[in-house]
């Protein structure tokens, strides 16, 4: 069993839309999510995707992957709650900088997504807002990318293979037109992901692939607690096992990871102060976890 994420197109990008998050988060607080910042970030994209083009091995398959399903960002209309508040969030988070007591406004700004915030950076000059869901079809490419190469990949256990091959199933079956997700949808799928991983670390027995295995699947956790509260219940599941059962290992992971630690830390940071500025509660709508007593 081997795992190398270098060589997988799909994890890449993931990695990178939850870099971009948690840029998002940060230059939040000190300026809007204008059309100079975010044509920087993706003129600095552009540079390193130009520079480890040649990398990405069986480029023309994903260019025919990524075309394809690219369909479905055109021929669907827009989720039930974008007009409610996805849009309206997204939107003011492109002319003003982070906003204390938001929520006094209408209820709808205290409900937190980092997927707003990440949609808020896809504001560019003359597509203006009309690429705020490509982040949904950004992030279903990746997946099922991710998925195709762990399911056709020779080092992998079986059982392994038949769950991506069953997940790409399950996810073109289910998921389609990419524009009607809503925030949460984004997680369901990456809990796949999760799962996968979770599978892939019991049965490696290198352990430096399951020090990997255990980064990314910290990352995902987090990353998908930060679109939906809910999906905490896996970040508990996750620490269980891997505290439980291999505790020894864990502890020692944990001194040697001080940059994982740190970057998940920083996310968390950034996620419990936007919900207190914009709601007043640490996790919005956790009532025991909300401050009464703030001004605003």
């Amino acid at each position: 069993l081997s795992i190398k994420y270098e060589d997988n197109i799909g994890i890449i990008v993931i990695l990178g839309l939850i870099l971009l998050t948690l840029i998002s988060y940060i230059t939040i607080f000190f300026i809007p999510h204008s059309y100079l910042l975010n044509l920087l970030i993706f003129f600095i994209w552009f540079i390193f995707f130009i520079k480890n083009l040649r990398n990405i091995k069986n480029l023309k398959f994903v260019i025919i992957i990524t075309s394809i399903l690219f369909i479905g960002l055109l021929v669907s209309k827009t989720h039930d709650d974008f007009a409610f508040y996805h849009f309206q969030t997204a939107l003011n988070l492109t002319r003003n900088k982070i906003q204390i007591g938001l929520s006094n406004l209408d209820f709808s700004y205290a409900k937190h997504s980092s997927l707003l915030y990440l949609n808020s950076l896809f504001y560019l000059p003359y597509f203006k807002y009309y690429f705020f869901n490509a982040p949904n079809q950004i992030f279903l490419t990746a997946i099922i990318l991710s998925f195709y190469i762990y399911a056709y990949n020779d080092e992998n256990h079986s059982f392994l293979r038949i769950f991506s091959f069953a997940s790409i199933t399950y996810i073109l079956l289910k998921f389609t037109r990419a524009s009607e997700y809503g925030t949460d949808v984004i997680g369901q799928l990456l809990i796949l992901l999760f799962i996968y991983n979770i599978f892939q670390f019991f049965k490696a027995k290198n352990k430096i692939i399951r020090e990997n295995i255990l980064v990314l699947s910290g990352i995902i956790c987090i990353f998908c607690v930060t679109l939906k509260t809910y999906f905490v219940f896996y970040t508990l599941i996750y620490l269980f096992l891997l505290i439980k059962i291999y505790r020894n290992f864990f502890i020692n992971f944990i001194k040697k990871r001080i940059t994982f630690i740190f970057s998940i830390f920083l996310i968390c940071i950034s996620y419990s102060l936007l919900n207190i500025i914009s709601s007043g509660c640490l996790i919005y709508p956790i009532p025991f976890l909300c401050f009464e007593n703030f001004i605003w």
